[in-house]
């Protein structure tokens, strides 16, 4: 067997994949990162995660979102990612990073929300962190709640 790329080749390869991400529906409002297993769309006003669909057209994710609380030591304070709002965004790095600044007014909070595709597994990998005056007065907690459907 001649293991050889011939240019025609090469375009029925470029043409495989890109049929490949075709079927992936792309959702207004949102930034997308793909990989060789998946597709995820990141919502553009608050930097959640909206979707993400495997490269066989499986739905990857159900639900997915981020509880932010502060405990004080008389009360707990919380707010959940629908409450963050975008302010700046890098996106030279897309499709394979992306990096959102987020703030979170009812707790005082910056939030920033780093997502990257993993070179290893092709999987998406989100680091998030918080800044803010209220972390000197209180502890934070980050809950995410991740449903994967069974089929992944």
């Amino acid at each position: 067997m001649n293991a050889k790329m011939t240019s025609s080749n090469a375009h029925w390869l470029a043409l495989s994949f890109l049929l490949l991400f075709s079927f992936v529906p792309s959702i207004a409002g949102t930034w997308t990162l793909s990989g060789k297993v998946a597709t995820w769309e990141i919502d553009e006003r608050t930097g959640a995660i909206a979707a993400g669909v495997t490269a066989g057209g499986i739905q990857a994710i159900g639900r997915c979102r981020d509880v932010y609380e502060v405990v004080y030591t008389n009360r707990v304070e919380t707010a959940k990612e629908s409450d963050c709002k975008v302010v700046s965004a890098e996106t030279n790095g897309l499709p394979a990073r992306l990096t959102i600044e987020c703030q979170l007014p009812d707790l005082g909070l910056s939030v920033t929300k780093r997502y990257r595709i993993d070179e290893r597994t092709g999987w998406l990998m989100k680091d998030t962190s918080l800044v803010g005056p209220e972390l000197k007065k209180g502890f934070t907690h980050l809950l995410s709640n991740v449903r994967v459907p069974a089929a992944v």
